[in-house]
């Protein structure tokens, strides 16, 4: 929309552990059209989710069982759909990269890693960013009309607002593993969380 966007990231590369596998219905429903066809060619329909939990001699009892079904925000996405997170970094990544730049329609839009915002102050008619480009020790200055903070939980944009981010960090461990197992016998629409008993 002519607007000349700038999109950093502090990490060097792409992350590649998972941090969440699941996409909502309605995140189907707004993400772009190219963007969902891939992800429904790569990912797993998933309907319902079973919880265990794993007994004293390794067995599981079920907990509970969430149906999925309902979590529909039209006929088109119902349930939700599941593949490995860096997969749906890469291919939202890949369709930013289509476009071309404002500022040198020559050039394709790209995630400048390896810079970071130190600081920043809001003025009469800008937002004035002090971004670290880690690869060269270099610093400059940006004068933004526009600063989107999209860096999670320790968000810098967050803390240097003042803004809390409430909560308790809990002594829990969580094991991700993305593989393919020969001859599975269970249900393939299914997502299955084994949790241990505890004491």
């Amino acid at each position: 929309r002519g607007c000349q966007v700038r999109i950093i990231d502090k990490l060097q590369e792409q992350m590649l552990q998972t941090r969440a596998s699941g996409i909502a219905a309605h995140s189907m429903e707004v993400l772009p059209e190219a963007v969902v066809g891939k992800i429904l060619s790569t990912s797993k329909h998933v309907v319902h989710a079973r919880l265990w939990e794993t007994q004293d001699k390794g067995s599981g009892q079920l907990v509970g069982d969430i149906d999925f079904r309902p979590m529909k925000t039209s006929a088109a996405f119902k349930g939700m759909r599941s593949q490995m997170q860096w997969l749906t970094e890469k291919q939202l990544t890949e369709h930013l990269e289509s476009f071309p730049r404002v500022q040198d329609p020559r050039q394709c839009m790209a995630i400048e890693r390896g810079v970071e915002l130190v600081s920043f102050a809001e003025k009469a008619d800008c937002v004035e960013c002090e971004l670290k480009n880690n690869h060269t020790g270099m610093t400059e200055r940006v004068a933004t009309k526009f600063l989107l903070g999209t860096d999670g939980g320790r968000s810098t944009i967050r803390k240097q607002l003042g803004f809390t981010f409430d909560g308790e960090t809990t002594a829990e461990y969580f094991v991700a593993l993305h593989a393919r197992f020969e001859n599975y016998v269970g249900a393939l629409d299914c997502m299955d969380l084994y949790f241990s008993k505890g004491s």
